[in-house]
């Protein structure tokens, strides 16, 4: 590399140099040559959000007029709760037609500092910023993500610049944060023939009834996720427990579908009618592959110990033989329910069980369910015991991958056996324990296990012991290539 100049390196030296310089650091190396230049342009545009009208956002905007700036742009956030207030600013009989008045008022002046080339003020109406963000987004050729939160006081109709990245921009992701009642400004919206990915986080506003709510997600919430004729990925949450069987029963087969990610309330009445859930992924048998569920509290509730009887109806009578993954966060669903879901998909070929601490107990109750054919496995935090070893040998001998998120391990695992931690810190743990529970493994030997990649993820920290665990699994694990730690 001697008496090269810098730009002689190929640009993907570069990229691998960006990699592992912190974002902000990098941002600051736009000076050092052409090549930090460009990565530095990308780190700064490559995600940009409006939020906030004011100062930051309107450099920002005409920063964007310039298409070699727009053109790094691939992630779009918008918050457009300042809308409503400035429209209702600027009918007010008495405003000027400038909005410097109701900018005072609230303290974000919209307003450049005297320059050099710009010595006056300046001062935007809505107009005239409403037309800046049509302009702008209309230019951002290479944008494919685009997240709107939008809670605030629903509007009598879309603002015209919202939809506008969808007419210019090839965007493959969207992400909606929406009140119900937002949600009725939303159909039609155009040219989605681009769109693979949608992100729905629903909360209701409180300004309808049930039958209101109904109506939206079975007439308005309904027939917009139908027109994405290419949807393959789906996800949905709620803020707050709402009955959204009027959605799933509305819906018709989406004929891409094959990841769907569902996030369950945790009080009642959770997602709806349970029935009405079961009929959406039995509709999808033939093409859905990749199932993400988990519980939440949001609205932090009183926790409803109703929530395995309604998953309980909600699987019992489901047949997706299609399904190769299941993810769960079992932070909040009883066992029993996870032992019921994995039990019902015995086609999956990748299981993932994260969220909370399993017990050998749990884990023997799941692991007793899976199909023959899984062949990769995520599961932890665990307390890692011989025992627990010994349960994974000969629950699923015929897998692949196994990846451990280990809290501690111990020499066995009965009642009263609990991790013992060295007396000046709380995540070193005890020497002798980790000794026992070598000298325990190196007594066994799983021939018969297939497992050829394991990967041990310590949930304390980094490993203290990573040579000694490399030559244990090696040594008890014949058929075992690969430890990543």
């Amino acid at each position: 590399m001697t008496g090269k100049r810098p730009l002689s390196l190929p640009f993907d030296i570069w990229i691998q140099i960006a990699h592992d310089i912190p974002p902000l650091d990098l941002e600051d190396l736009l000076s050092v040559n052409s090549a930090f230049f460009h990565l530095a342009m990308e780190q700064r545009y490559r995600q940009i959000s409006f939020a906030y009208l004011g100062r930051k956002m309107m450099r920002l905007l005409w920063r964007l007029k310039d298409p070699y700036v727009a053109k790094r742009v691939r992630i779009l956030h918008m918050h457009p709760h300042f809308i409503k207030e400035l429209m209702e600013a600027d009918s007010f009989p008495n405003a000027s037609d400038s909005l410097f008045s109701l900018f005072a008022k609230h303290k974000k002046l919209l307003t450049f500092r005297p320059t050099k080339s710009h010595p006056r003020k300046r001062v935007y109406t809505l107009d005239q910023v409403v037309l800046t963000l049509i302009n702008v987004l209309s230019g951002l050729p290479n944008l494919c993500e685009y997240h709107i939160a939008w809670v605030s006081p629903s509007l009598p109709s879309l603002p015209a610049f919202l939809t506008t990245p969808f007419l210019y921009s090839p965007i493959t992701r969207l992400s909606l944060e929406m009140t119900l009642e937002n949600l009725e400004t939303l159909h039609p919206v155009p040219c989605l023939g681009k769109l693979k990915e949608l992100d729905l986080f629903l909360r209701p506003g409180h300004m309808l009834d049930g039958t209101g709510y109904d109506m939206i997600l079975a007439h308005t919430l309904a027939p917009f996720v139908a027109t994405i004729a290419n949807l393959d990925s789906l996800s949905l949450r709620l803020f707050k427990p709402l009955d959204i069987s009027p959605l799933f029963s509305s819906l018709p087969v989406l004929p891409k579908l094959h990841t769907l990610s569902i996030t369950i309330p945790l009080t009642a009445p959770h997602l709806g009618d349970p029935d009405a859930f079961a009929d959406f992924l039995n509709a999808h048998t033939h093409t859905l592959r990749h199932l993400s569920l988990r519980a939440s509290n949001l609205s932090f509730g009183v926790i409803d110990a109703r929530l395995a009887n309604w998953m309980q109806t909600a699987f019992y009578a489901v047949r997706v033989e299609s399904l190769k993954v299941l993810e769960m966060g079992v932070g909040l669903i009883p066992t029993e329910s996870v032992r019921l879901v994995v039990g019902r998909f015995l086609h999956a070929e990748r299981l993932v069980l994260t969220g909370r601490l399993l017990t050998l107990a749990e884990v023997v109750e799941v692991l007793d369910t899976v199909g023959p054919g899984l062949k990769r496995l995520r599961i932890g935090p665990v307390v890692l015991s011989p025992q627990m070893v010994d349960v994974f040998a000969v629950c699923i001998p015929e897998l692949e991958r196994l990846e451990l998120v280990v809290t501690h391990v111990v020499p066995w695992d009965e009642d009263g056996v609990i991790p013992r931690y060295e007396a000046e810190s709380e995540y070193a743990q005890d020497e002798s324990q980790v000794t026992r529970f070598f000298e325990e493994m190196r007594r066994r030997q799983y021939d018969d296990w297939a497992l050829r990649t394991l990967e041990f993820v310590n949930g304390r920290g980094r490993c203290s012991f990573e040579k000694e665990l490399r030559e244990l699994w090696h040594g008890c694990v014949p058929r075992l290539r690969q430890i990543i730690i």
